[in-house]
């Protein structure tokens, strides 16, 4: 139970910050665009 718990717990955060990076980029595109 407490594996599962850890592997949920690093995909999870592993989404959010491949979500943070994602969202970087396109402010990073837009800016350039602008």
């Amino acid at each position: 139970m407490l594996i599962e718990n850890k592997i949920a717990t690093s995909l999870l955060s592993h989404k959010l910050y491949n979500k943070r990076l994602t969202n970087n980029y396109m402010l990073y595109n837009l800016n350039y665009i602008n």
